[in-house]
Parts: C-alpha cells; sequence; structure tokens
C-alpha cells in the first residue's frame, strides 16, 4: 500500500538521521570533555608540585622529613632529586628519560619545565618545580600523575548495541508518527486524483491544516467544476451535431431524388451534383459520429486517391475552362482516415480551380521522397504571399481581394487539421508559375521513389 511505505520510508530516514545527531553530538561532546580532564590533569599535577616544592624547601636536608612529604597520594608519585640529578626522596622517576628532560630543563631555567607534559606516551602528566632558599638552588621536585585513559571506539560513540538499538526503535517511532501525519492528508488528496481521472468528481474530505494539502485540493475542486461544466457542455454540443445531422440529410435525400429524375446530360453535371450530394450525406453523417471516438485508420493509396479526387472534379474544371492535370503513380501508401485524406485534398484541388482563371492549368502531381508522399497542387492563380502563409490556414480566415470567390475560410484550415493529426507537413508557397503551390506531405509506409 502506499501509505504504508511511504510512512516506513520517512520513519527509517528519521531514525537515522537522529542517530547521526547524537552520535556526531555525543563524540563532539564526549572529546571536548576528554581534553578538558586532561587539561585538568596536567594543571592539577603542576599545581601540585609548586606546593610539593614549597613544602621541601624547608626540609630539604632532612632525608625522613622529605620521605613523609614524597609518599605516595592516591595514584600520585612523586621525588625530590639534587641538582646534580641524585634522588633525595620518593619514587625513582628519573629512569624515565623524558622526566630527567624535564627535570634538567627546569634546572637549566628554559623555561620550559612547569608547563612541558613530557611524557605523554606513558599517558601521564609530569609537573616540575625548582626548590630554591635564599636564592640557592638546592633541588627539584617531581610529580607525576596518570592521565585520564584513552577512550576507546564505544566509550567515545557513548553508545552501546542495545543502546542504540532502542534508541532508532524509538526514533522510528517518532517518524512513523510524523509519517503519518503527513502521509494521511496525501493519501486522501490521492483518493481525490482518482475520483477526479475516472469519474471527473471528488471526493469530500475535511479541510487540511498543511498549506501546500489544502491549495492542491482547492485547485482539484476547481478542476473537478470545470471537468462538469465542459461534460455538460460537451453533451449539448453531440446533441446539437445529431440534430444538424439529421437536419441535413433530411433535404439531401429530397435533393438526390429530384435530380436522379432529371434526364442525364453530356457534360457530366447531373454525376457531379450526385457525387457532390453523397459526399455531403457522409459528411453529415460523420456529424453525429463526431464524439464517438478516433476514426479507423487503414492503408491508404493516396495516388489512387488523388486520381479519384481528379476525377470527381474534372468537370467543375472544365466548366470554368480550367485544364486538370493529374500525375499520380500508384503505390504511394500511407496509413491514415481515407475519407479524412481524400476530404483534405478534394478541398485543395477545389481551391485550385477556384481561384485559376479561365484557360488556367492546375496540376496536380504525387511523388515520394525522403520517406514521404508528397502531394503538390499548383493552379495559376494569385499565389501564396510567404507573410501570409500561417494565417491563411486559421478558420474563417480570408485574403482581402479575393472575397469574390465564393467561400467560408475554412476549407484550408480543414486540410491543416488533418494533416497535423496524421503528422504529415503543410507547406504553401508561390509556384515559380505565379500560382499557388500547396505541398501536402505525410509518412510513407515503404520508403522509395515513385514519379518524375
Amino acid at each position: 500500500m502506499r501509505v504504508p511505505r511511504l510512512r516506513a520510508q520517512l520513519a527509517i530516514a528519521n531514525a537515522i538521521a537522529v542517530l547521526a545527531l547524537m552520535t556526531g553530538a555525543t563524540v563532539l561532546l564526549t572529546s571536548r570533555s576528554d581534553e578538558l580532564r586532561r587539561a585538568e590533569a596536567v594543571t592539577g599535577t603542576e599545581r601540585d608540585a609548586e606546593v610539593l616544592s614549597a613544602q621541601v624547601a624547608p626540609h630539604i636536608t632532612d632525608r625522613r622529613s622529605l620521605d613523609a612529604l614524597t609518599s605516595p597520594n592516591r595514584s600520585r608519585r612523586t621525588e625530590v632529586v639534587a641538582p646534580n640529578g641524585a634522588r633525595l626522596a620518593g619514587a625513582n622517576l628519573m629512569s624515565d628519560h623524558d622526566v630527567v628532560v624535564a627535570v634538567s630543563s627546569e634546572l637549566d631555567d628554559t623555561g620550559v619545565g612547569s608547563s612541558r607534559n613530557a611524557s605523554n606516551r606513558f599517558s601521564e602528566a609530569i609537573g616540575v618545580d625548582s626548590v630554591v632558599v635564599h636564592d640557592e638552588l638546592l633541588g627539584a621536585v617531581v610529580v607525576v600523575e596518570p592521565l585520564p585513559p584513552e577512550r576507546g571506539w564505544r566509550q567515545l560513540f557513548g553508545l552501546d548495541l542495545p543502546a542504540a538499538t532502542c534508541l532508532a526503535l524509538l526514533a522510528a517511532l517518532v517518524g512513523w508518527w510524523l509519517a503519518g501525519r503527513i502521509s494521511r492528508p496525501l493519501d486522501k488528496l490521492t483518493e481525490q486524483a482518482r475520483a477526479l481521472v475516472l469519474t471527473g468528481e471528488t471526493l469530500a474530505a475535511p479541510p487540511s491544516r498543511i498549506p501546500e494539502i489544502a491549495t492542491l485540493r482547492a485547485a482539484m475542486a476547481r478542476l473537478s467544476d470545470r471537468f462538469s461544466q465542459d461534460a455538460e457542455h460537451r453533451s449539448r454540443i453531440d446533441a446539437h451535431l445529431r440534430r444538424l445531422s439529421h437536419e441535413l440529410r433530411t433535404p439531401l435525400t429530397t435533393i438526390r431524388l429530384r435530380v436522379e429524375a432529371l434526364p442525364s446530360s453530356d457534360d457530366g453535371s447531373i454525376d457531379l451534383i450526385l457525387e457532390q450530394l453523397e459526399r455531403l450525406d457522409r459528411l453529415g453523417g460523420e456529424l453525429a459520429q463526431l464524439r464517438s471516438g478516433p476514426r479507423e485508420t487503414q492503408l491508404v493509396d493516396l495516388g489512387a486517391l488523388v486520381i479519384e479526387a481528379g476525377d470527381r472534379l474534372r468537370p467543375l474544371a472544365s466548366w470554368g475552362h480550367i485544364e486538370l492535370r493529374v500525375d499520380a503513380p500508384p503505390g504511394c501508401i500511407v496509413t491514415g482516415e481515407k475519407s479524412s485524406l481524400s476530404d483534405a485534398i478534394v478541398n485543395v484541388i477545389e481551391n485550385a480551380v477556384k481561384f485559376s482563371p479561365p484557360g488556367g492549368l492546375v496540376s496536380v502531381r504525387v511523388t515520394i521522397a525522403d520517406a514521404q508522399v508528397w502531394v503538390e497542387v499548383t493552379d495559376a492563380g494569385p499565389g501564396i504571399a510567404a507573410h501570409l502563409a500561417d494565417a491563411i490556414v486559421q478558420p474563417a480566415v480570408r485574403i482581402v481581394g479575393l472575397q469574390r470567390v465564393p467561400g467560408s475560410g475554412q476549407g484550408l484550415a480543414i486540410v491543416a487539421a488533418t494533416v497535423d493529426r496524421h503528422h504529415g507537413t503543410l507547406e504553401l508557397n508561390t509556384a515559380p508559375t505565379g500560382g499557388a503551390l500547396v505541398r501536402i506531405g505525410l509518412p510513407a509506409l515503404v520508403p522509395g521513389t515513385a514519379g518524375g
């Protein structure tokens, strides 16, 4: 489950952090305490040496008095030596080379005797002080006291295994509790997000005292409201599209029956009208299915589709005394929605025919290059300026000066949307001959080279 996993991770992280902080603090405090204890031992030893020196001075010639003064005191050892290094009383500390060096320094008055800790390798603090009576150097006293022992790693860290385990468990429990305070609101927020995705509605939840979570919850509530409004809006659009489809196809049926009753003509006008009525009827059916989901894709021979569109629109071109040439080799296969691609090609050719003057030429050519199938349509019209290429594919946009040609300004917008949906390319340029050049590129199923 998500929440226990999050709580466990936060609890473990909290336990590790607490152990690290406690261990670091323990090491720091213990090390500092040891330094203070060692410094205190050295200072105490030096002070004892000064006191012993003052006591020894009046009795320097009395061995019995000196023996009483230098008797062992707990762990401390003392010795009184003559200026020549001979032991006068106390323990034989002069057998230690470092003690000899310290005493010699004191007797030579080098100024390093009383502050020197010369026997650290024995973990002993050495206090040395000279014995002077009436400005005469009679000897020196030495005091040796063991320093506090070095701590092992267990003593240094201040934690043994049971104590560390208990501390880690306590920190983990605290972390588990704290993580629960955070993860419970997150879990409720997750359930709200899941409900929003699946049903478009958010679950009721009490307000959170965590500002960030409260902000997220308010944002999700706002999104839920928008989803509800969008769903209601889509429902109204669906109903309107179904009504439009029905209202459009009913008069088309009447017109088709009337046209079919007319005598056939040699110029193919009756057939062209019937084809256009069939196209309108199909578009009306697509209106009703507009919200049913994506259309089914299939393998489409774009060359055959262009030839079909050319045959359908050739009567329209001949009525305007316009020559329509189509060069579309077979085998130009793409994957897509056949009806949408057909409508896009028909729109482009229709525009070329509409904007070409009488006696003009509309050329449609299909090639394969760079793993794409290209449909190129050129006309004899005014062309397309480079700075207008982006604007002209927007819905309901028409170029000033061309309103004399009937249209709604939706044709190229539909073409652009279809090409974009098929991950293709739409290029609008001016042909070398002066007319418009429209190129539609779609990913080819089998890369190759075709056409001239």
